[in-house]
Parts: structure tokens; sequence; C-alpha cells
């Protein structure tokens, strides 16, 4: 890879990153003082719904403390004892919010199955007013997180917090109008019940992306064959084989591989191993490593 490209990637990379951490910094001091007015709504009004958007949005400023510390000790270089750095903090992070979202999202059900049978008188004029409230603070976090969760998961759990929420705030804006022009105090549970659905679908869709970084998944069988064949159609190349491709954390792809190639001399062989880590920087891979050979290596022994 060229010296040129490198730097052009490094610092379109910081810029971004430093971009992530201030939009996270933002959305956290908001929602951290929205969290303290809705849990005064919450007690003072006696809406389930409001409750609901009172956990999750709890487990909101949890998931942006989180996406906040995670997104600095991502930041930080290699060391002796994590080369790599502490990328896949972001990753433990993000995971840790999906159980989150899970878990508010099952008392929520509880709690809203139970209202159903006994529904519970609530002023709907303040929960009108913290909907409304909530509605326009988590869906310009959302929003604006949102752009800057392409290819970030932690960025991107956080996102999904704030989305789910302001979901919930329209729902709470809906339950007090219904309590406020009708009467309907059914609407209540009902919403909650309908965030709660929302919530695990998209828990469950945020934890199995972060599992398949965990467990070092490559992006796809099909990308795999790709970059195989990209390898070997070079000039120069014999075979392939000991390909590994997998994700570091939510936005780098790691690649090793053994290559058998014709060159004659060192120096074109580092010009092919060269034009060759261009290919697959283009191809969206930001780390590969090939150990050139000129004959296929042969199968180490386990036997002693």
């Amino acid at each position: 890879m060229s010296a040129g490209g490198a730097l052009s990637s490094g610092s379109d990379h910081d810029h971004d990153s430093a971009g992530t951490g201030r939009v996270i910094d933002g959305a956290l001091g908001l929602n951290g003082i929205l969290l303290v007015v809705q849990v005064v709504g919450a007690v003072l009004f006696g809406s389930l719904a409001l409750v609901a958007d009172s956990v999750h949005q709890g487990a909101d400023v949890i998931a942006l403390v989180v996406a906040a510390v995670g997104h600095r000790l991502a930041s930080r270089g290699g060391s002796e004892s994590f080369t790599y750095g502490l990328k896949r903090i972001e990753i433990v992070g993000a995971q840790f919010n999906g159980v989150l979202l899970v878990g508010s999202g099952a008392w929520i059900l509880i709690e809203a199955i139970g209202r159903l049978g006994q529904p519970v008188e609530l002023r709907a004029g303040g929960v009108i007013a913290l909907g409304l409230i909530g509605l326009l603070i988590n869906g310009a976090s959302a929003t604006v997180l949102h752009g800057h969760g392409h290819g970030n998961l932690n960025a991107r759990a956080a996102s999904i917090h704030l989305a789910v929420d302001a979901g919930g705030s329209a729902g709470v804006l809906l339950s007090g109008l219904a309590a406020l022009w009708w009467g309907a105090l059914w609407v209540d549970p009902v919403v909650s019940l309908v965030l709660v659905a929302v919530v695990v679908a998209q828990a469950v869709r945020l934890m199995w992306a972060t599992t398949r970084v965990l467990l070092e998944a490559s992006p796809s069988a099909t990308e795999l064959e790709r970059i195989h064949g990209l390898i070997l159609g070079h000039d120069g190349v014999v075979e392939v084989h000991h390909l590994h491709v997998w994700s570091l954390d939510s936005a780098t792809t790691a690649l090793t591989a053994h290559v058998v190639v014709e060159p004659s001399d060192l120096h074109e062989a580092q010009e092919l191993a060269s034009e060759l880590e261009q290919a697959l920087a283009a191809q969206g891979v930001d780390h590969a490593t090939l150990a050139l050979e000129c004959h296929p290596c042969e199968p180490v022994s386990t036997e002693h």
C-alpha cells in the first residue's frame, strides 16, 4: 500500500472519528437532561408509556456513556499487550447495549400486559408536553448520530437507542392525545407493547451483527471468493492458500494469505505484494498480511 494512500485514509478516518465523538458527546448531554425531566414526569403524570420511555431514556444515556468511553478507548493506538489497539471495545459496548434493550423491553412488556386489564388514569397535558419534547430531542439526536453510524456499530447502537426512544416519545404523545380527546386509556399500554416489539427486533439485529465481529466472521462467503479471485487473477500469482478474512471492528477488515508467486527476485516480489495490497485496499481490506512463496508450503506436522 502506498504511503500517500495510507496517510489520506488515516486523515479521513481521524476526521470522521473526531466528528463521531463530538456527536456522541452532544447527544449524551441532551439526553441526560431529558432523562431527569422524563423521570419526574413519569412519577407525576402516571403514564406507562412515559415510564417506558423513561426506561428507554435511561438505556439511551447508558448507551451513550458506553459509546463515548468505547469511542475514546478504540481511538487509542496499539500497545505491546493489544497490538491492534482497543478497537473491539466498541463492539463489546454495542453488544452490551443490545442486551440492555432486550432487558428493558421485557420489563415494559410485563407492565403493559398488567395495565391492559386495569387502565390507569393519567394527566394528559403533561404527558403530551413531555412526549413532544422527547420526540424533538431524540429524533434530532438519532438523525445526526445515524449519519456517523455507517460502518461503526458502536455509533449505530447508540443511534438505534435514540431512534427507538424517539418512536417511544411519539407513542407517549399519541397516548396523551388519546386520553385527552377520547378518554382512551387503553392506548397507553398498547403503545408500550408496540414499542417493545420494535425494541426487541432492533436489539436482535444489533446483537447478531456484533456477535459476527466477535466470532471473526468474514464479511460474506461471496466476498471471500471475490477476494480469492482478485489475488489469484493478478499477474505473477500462481496459487493462493491459507486465506483468512475477518473484521477487527465494525469498520476495519483484516486479511492474511499465503501467495505463491513467479517473480525471480526479491524486488519483483515486493512490487507484486504492493500491487496486491493496493488492490485489496480498494476492496475495503485495511490490513493485509501476505506471505510470499516461490512454491507451495508444506503442511506442518502435528505429530511428535
